[in-house]
């Protein structure tokens, strides 16, 4: 079927058994940070980046809410990363449907890189790694609820992971 040949009451009906495997689950949220909160996580500066663009929001549908914030980073060499944090509320299916990397094991690596699950600071991690234009990517899942996603162009992991261990990631995780 074609999206606009889907009739209204079948999306109403959709959405209502999609509340119902939540409520069936016993799935709980607590209420999300406030994404202005989160975006104190996201510092003007860090290790000769400057912070450029600081983006956030606070939405939800069917009961669900995300906060997420986002900042875009930029240094004199012209590298640029971007940094998000995500407040799922704790609830398990929504943070899942995310971080689903976070129950698996992952590690696979090729003549164009690598992807692979680990730990980073005491966190469940991703890193993808694609050696054609050093394009970096560092996923943690903090806490119970928290997911932070980074981003790097023309950088080496390491470089990226020293700009993400510089976050203040352990009181990020208090604010379960």
């Amino acid at each position: 079927e074609v999206a606009a040949d889907i009739a209204p009451e079948k999306i109403q009906d959709a959405l209502k058994q999609a509340e119902q495997i939540i409520k069936d689950q016993g799935a709980q949220q607590t209420e999300p940070v406030n994404f202005r909160e989160l975006q104190a996580f996201l510092p003007e500066s860090m290790d000769g980046f400057q912070r450029g663009n600081l983006s956030g929001e606070t939405s939800g549908a069917m009961g669900i809410m995300i906060s997420k914030v986002e900042a875009k980073y930029k240094n004199s060499e012209g590298k640029s990363i971007r940094i998000e944090i995500m407040d799922t509320g704790g609830l398990g299916m929504t943070q899942m449907s995310m971080a689903a990397w976070a129950s698996i094991k992952v590690d696979k690596e090729d003549e164009k890189g690598y992807e692979r699950s680990s730990e980073f600071g005491g966190y469940k991690s991703l890193e993808k790694f694609r050696k054609q234009g050093g394009n970096c990517e560092l996923s943690l899942l903090v806490g119970s609820r928290f997911l932070v996603n980074s981003y790097c162009r023309s950088c080496e992991m390491d470089d990226l992971k020293g700009l993400v261990n510089s976050l203040d990631l352990k009181n990020l995780s208090s604010l379960n």
